[in-house]
Protein backbone atom coordinates (compact mmCIF):
# COMPACT_ATOMS: atom_id res chain seq x y z
CA UNK A 1 0.00 0.00 0.00
CA UNK A 2 1.44 3.63 -0.79
CA UNK A 3 2.01 5.93 2.34
CA UNK A 4 1.23 9.68 1.33
CA UNK A 5 1.58 12.94 3.67
CA UNK A 6 -0.94 15.53 4.43
CA UNK A 7 -0.49 19.71 3.71
CA UNK A 8 -2.81 21.28 5.13
CA UNK A 9 -3.39 25.35 4.03
CA UNK A 10 -4.93 27.30 6.82
CA UNK A 11 -7.20 30.86 5.90
CA UNK A 12 -7.62 28.26 1.81
CA UNK A 13 -0.36 21.01 -5.67
CA UNK A 14 -1.20 20.30 -9.07
CA UNK A 15 0.10 16.99 -8.17
CA UNK A 16 -3.38 14.77 -8.17
CA UNK A 17 -2.21 11.47 -6.34
CA UNK A 18 -4.77 8.28 -6.58
CA UNK A 19 -3.70 5.86 -4.09
CA UNK A 20 -5.43 4.78 -0.67
CA UNK A 21 -3.27 6.69 1.92
CA UNK A 22 -1.74 10.08 1.44
CA UNK A 23 -0.36 13.18 3.34
CA UNK A 24 -3.06 16.18 3.12
CA UNK A 25 -1.60 19.82 2.18
CA UNK A 26 -3.60 22.49 4.65
CA UNK A 27 -4.52 25.89 3.69
CA UNK A 28 -6.37 28.64 5.42
CA UNK A 29 -7.17 32.10 4.01
CA UNK A 30 -5.68 35.31 5.56
CA UNK A 31 -7.24 38.55 5.20
CA UNK A 32 -4.38 41.02 4.28
CA UNK A 33 -0.93 41.16 5.26
CA UNK A 34 -0.41 38.05 7.50
CA UNK A 35 2.28 36.50 9.43
CA UNK A 36 1.29 32.74 9.26
CA UNK A 37 3.40 32.03 12.88
CA UNK A 38 5.50 28.54 12.76
CA UNK A 39 5.03 26.37 11.44
CA UNK A 40 2.62 28.09 8.94
CA UNK A 41 4.12 29.44 5.50
CA UNK A 42 2.62 32.27 3.89
CA UNK A 43 2.03 32.87 -0.08
CA UNK A 44 -0.21 35.14 -1.54
CA UNK A 45 -3.24 35.33 0.85
CA UNK A 46 -3.10 32.01 2.27
CA UNK A 47 -1.32 30.63 5.43
CA UNK A 48 0.25 26.41 4.27
CA UNK A 49 1.25 23.86 6.41
CA UNK A 50 2.43 20.22 5.44
CA UNK A 51 1.55 17.37 8.21
CA UNK A 52 3.53 14.12 7.69
CA UNK A 53 1.11 11.31 8.90
CA UNK A 54 -0.67 8.82 6.71
CA UNK A 55 -4.26 8.95 6.09
CA UNK A 56 -6.88 8.31 3.79
CA UNK A 57 -9.20 11.09 1.61
CA UNK A 58 -11.83 11.58 3.92
CA UNK A 59 -9.63 11.29 7.34
CA UNK A 60 -7.71 13.96 5.50
CA UNK A 61 -10.90 16.22 5.22
CA UNK A 62 -11.96 15.96 8.82
CA UNK A 63 -8.13 16.69 9.96
CA UNK A 64 -8.18 19.53 7.99
CA UNK A 65 -11.36 21.17 8.87
CA UNK A 66 -10.14 20.71 12.96
CA UNK A 67 -7.61 23.52 11.90
CA UNK A 68 -10.54 25.96 11.27
CA UNK A 69 -10.16 28.80 14.34
CA UNK A 70 -10.52 32.12 14.54
CA UNK A 71 -8.40 33.10 11.68
CA UNK A 72 -11.36 31.19 9.71
CA UNK A 73 -11.61 27.97 8.03
CA UNK A 74 -9.09 24.91 6.83
CA UNK A 75 -9.42 22.96 3.94
CA UNK A 76 -7.09 20.29 2.05
CA UNK A 77 -5.30 22.71 -0.46
CA UNK A 78 -6.79 24.31 -3.48
CA UNK A 79 -4.97 24.81 -6.09
CA UNK A 80 -6.29 27.75 -8.09
CA UNK A 81 -3.08 28.79 -10.58
CA UNK A 82 0.49 27.82 -11.77
CA UNK A 83 1.95 30.04 -9.09
CA UNK A 84 0.18 28.79 -6.69
CA UNK A 85 0.79 25.04 -7.95
CA UNK A 86 4.60 26.29 -8.34
CA UNK A 87 5.36 27.06 -4.39
CA UNK A 88 3.75 23.76 -3.38
CA UNK A 89 6.18 21.87 -5.68
CA UNK A 90 9.33 23.63 -4.18
CA UNK A 91 7.55 24.20 -0.75
CA UNK A 92 6.46 20.76 -0.26
CA UNK A 93 8.02 18.40 -2.77
CA UNK A 94 11.36 19.89 -3.41
CA UNK A 95 12.49 20.88 -0.53
CA UNK A 96 11.05 17.70 1.64
CA UNK A 97 11.37 15.09 -0.72
CA UNK A 98 7.33 14.33 -0.47
CA UNK A 99 5.61 13.34 -3.53
CA UNK A 100 2.63 11.75 -2.40
CA UNK A 101 0.33 13.82 -0.93
CA UNK A 102 -3.58 14.94 -0.68
CA UNK A 103 -5.12 17.57 -2.29
CA UNK A 104 -8.87 18.97 -1.84
CA UNK A 105 -10.24 17.87 -5.48
CA UNK A 106 -12.95 15.42 -5.36
CA UNK A 107 -15.15 13.99 -8.38
CA UNK A 108 -18.12 12.97 -5.72
CA UNK A 109 -20.41 11.11 -8.19
CA UNK A 110 -17.10 9.82 -9.84
CA UNK A 111 -18.17 11.34 -13.24
CA UNK A 112 -15.94 13.65 -14.35
CA UNK A 113 -16.87 16.42 -12.67
CA UNK A 114 -14.37 17.77 -9.75
CA UNK A 115 -14.76 20.23 -7.17
CA UNK A 116 -12.69 22.13 -4.80
CA UNK A 117 -13.58 20.50 -0.87
CA UNK A 118 -13.29 25.05 -0.13
CA UNK A 119 -16.63 25.34 -2.43
CA UNK A 120 -14.36 27.29 -4.78
CA UNK A 121 -14.49 26.59 -8.22
CA UNK A 122 -11.81 24.45 -10.56
CA UNK A 123 -9.77 27.44 -12.95
CA UNK A 124 -6.74 25.83 -13.25
CA UNK A 125 -5.90 22.06 -13.40
CA UNK A 126 -2.08 20.47 -14.32
CA UNK A 127 -2.74 16.95 -14.79
CA UNK A 128 0.00 14.67 -16.60
CA UNK A 129 -1.47 13.03 -19.54
CA UNK A 130 -3.96 10.66 -19.41
CA UNK A 131 -4.71 12.20 -15.82
CA UNK A 132 -7.01 12.15 -14.00
CA UNK A 133 -8.17 8.44 -13.84
CA UNK A 134 -10.34 7.15 -11.19
CA UNK A 135 -9.19 3.50 -11.16
CA UNK A 136 -7.21 3.17 -7.93
CA UNK A 137 -9.24 5.90 -5.94
CA UNK A 138 -10.32 4.52 -2.67
CA UNK A 139 -11.56 8.00 -0.81
CA UNK A 140 -12.84 5.68 2.42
Amino acid sequence: MASQHLVITRHTLVILLFVTSYSPLIFHKVEGTCVCGRPWTYHDGYCYIFLPITVNFKEAKRFCESYTDHLGESHVVSIHDEATNNFLVENVLEKLGIVDVWIGLEDVHQNGTFRWLDGSDVTYTNYKPGQPDLLLVNLS
